[in-house]
């Protein structure tokens, strides 16, 4: 998994450095970039600016993700906050339990590059308009952003669960 989540994050990354490439010449030299919760835009940046904080946004994402899957097995056992953690850290465990952390932390880093996609071409269109309004509605967008991260605990609190044994065998 871990292999996987690298190649698409890298193949997301270039996409969304060949969306910046592509979005910048065609952007207004004053690119809408903050919308009220109505889509109303009310913040504004040069299209430079603009252009350099996708960047910036995309690469730092990137680099926090690769950063953490790399640093994490060197992180002290107390300060990993994991379900059952002394026995997911067991010397016989602690291997697959980084490498299955890491391939999450990169298939986050995946998810944040496909949110990061769709929002910067939702800018990109707004400002195609005489008047830029962001057709996207917050509500929906933050029942989705609980809903995943709900489910994503969930799915921690269950691969990191005790394996069950059988009745009579201590753990």
């Amino acid at each position: 998994m871990k292999r996987t989540a690298q190649w698409l994050l890298l193949a997301l990354v270039a996409a969304s450095l060949a969306q910046a490439a592509w979005q910048h010449a065609r952007l207004p030299e004053r690119v809408a970039t903050h919308f009220d919760l109505a889509g109303q835009a009310n913040g504004w940046m040069a299209r430079d600016t603009h252009t350099a904080f996708h960047v910036g946004t995309v690469l730092f994402i990137t680099g926090l993700m690769f950063g953490l899957a790399r640093f994490l097995p060197k992180l002290p056992d107390q300060l990993i906050n994991l379900p059952h953690r002394e026995h997911w850290l067991a010397p016989e465990r602690r291997a697959a339990t980084f490498e299955w952390m890491a391939g999450l932390l990169l298939g986050l880093g995946c998810i944040a590059q496909i949110v990061f996609l769709f929002i910067f071409q939702q800018v990109y269109e707004a400002n195609l308009m005489p008047e830029p309004k962001l057709p996207l509605k917050a509500g929906p967008f933050f029942i989705g952003l609980f809903g995943f991260i709900a489910g994503l605990v969930a799915l921690l609190m269950f691969r990191f669960r005790l394996p069950w044994r059988e009745p009579g065998n201590r753990r």
